[in-house]
């Protein structure tokens, strides 16, 4: 697993299901940013993630992601900041 220069602004990142498998961890904490540079943190951090990380031939995601498990976040603009907890999870774990 390849090391990240962090600052004190934080997120903590909870896997489910096959993310936790992949990574093989439950938490991490990557840099506060917007999703698009939290999943490339996550990529460089966690390779065996990285190709869930891509878009499916339908160019559907293979995950979806949660801020405090309160609701779903799509946008790969929207700001995770420090404090908050970004769910991971497969995309089909819903049925």
């Amino acid at each position: 697993m390849a090391d990240l220069p962090l600052n004190s602004e934080l997120v903590s990142i909870e896997f489910l299901g096959l993310p936790k498998l992949r990574t093989g961890v439950a938490f991490c904490f990557v840099n506060q940013g917007s999703l698009a540079s939290i999943l490339e943190q996550l990529a460089l951090l966690y390779p065996k993630l990285a190709e869930l990380l891509e878009p499916s031939h339908g160019g559907k995601s293979h995950l979806l992601f949660s801020i405090n498990g309160e609701y779903f976040i799509r946008d790969t603009n929207t700001l995770v900041l420090s404090g908050q907890q970004l769910l991971v999870l497969s995309a089909d774990a819903g049925g």
